[in-house]
């Protein structure tokens, strides 16, 4: 799965343990074309005549709780495109200068320091979505500093819930839900048919973060380590390296 800098500071922090995507990639004309298998019809209004299009499912139709999914991060080497030390995007403070990166795209399987075991499967329309599971996404309310108002000679500080995701507005939002539906359409409100607006059908999957490569998860799990504990200090390459720093592979 390929996450941003910011979604793998939510899952090292223990804030994201659920992740919604499209269950359906954007609608494609029909025509004369039979559509491919599992792919469904529906129709779309060009002026008053309905036209039928096709989508195909996403692949993340086919999780299934127990599968674990293995984390592509930004990254940067050293010594050559995959050279003898690395670090992650995500990593890099924000008042440091960033190295040259590398796409998460081309992350290779044994650099991956993250993996998710899934717990939980549903289907839903993204609107649908409650509260609860809405900070289960990462966004994050806080009692915040809203605005001033004058008091005789003097002001008074006025405070609010104010929701804050990791990238988003730096004022925050004034509901969860508002902050929720910033992130989405940040991330798919620009392909055909997933705006929020669109309330496409999701994919939500619940997940238990392991930090570690996903090739360590079989002894790892049967320690079940968290998020958090000493042991998710360990990212993969040379064991004993801590998040956030260069590891030697």
């Amino acid at each position: 799965m390929l996450a941003r800098p910011s979604a793998v500071r939510n899952i090292l922090s223990g804030r994201q343990t659920q992740d919604r995507r499209p269950a359906w990639k954007a609608p494609v004309l029909l025509g004369n074309r039979t559509p491919p298998p599992g792919a469904k019809i529906i129709y779309q209004n060009i002026g008053s005549t309905p036209v039928p299009y096709f989508c195909r499912p996403t692949i993340w139709q086919e999780v299934r709780p127990g599968d674990r999914i293995w984390i592509r991060e930004n990254f940067f080497t050293e010594g050559g495109p995959f050279g003898e030390t690395f670090g992650y995007a995500a990593d890099i403070p924000a008042e440091h200068g960033a190295p040259r990166l590398i796409p998460s795209i081309h992350m290779p399987r044994h650099l991956s320091r993250l993996t998710l075991v899934v717990t939980e499967v549903r289907r839903q329309r993204i609107r649908d979505i409650s509260h609860d599971d809405i900070l289960t996404e990462g966004i994050v309310e806080e009692n915040s500093l809203v605005g001033v108002e004058c008091f005789g000679e003097g002001t008074i500080d006025i405070w609010g819930l104010r929701c804050f995701f990791d990238g988003g507005d730096g004022d925050g939002y004034k509901s969860a839900t508002e902050a929720f539906t910033a992130l989405w359409n940040g991330l798919h409100g620009s392909r055909r048919g997933q705006s929020w607006a669109d309330d496409p059908e999701v994919v939500a999957t619940t997940f238990e973060t392991h930090c570690c490569n996903i090739d360590q998860i079989p002894a790892r799990v049967a320690a079940r380590p968290r998020v958090g504990s000493q042991d998710d200090l360990i990212t993969s390459g040379a064991a004993g390296t801590k998040s956030g720093t260069a590891t030697t592979v």
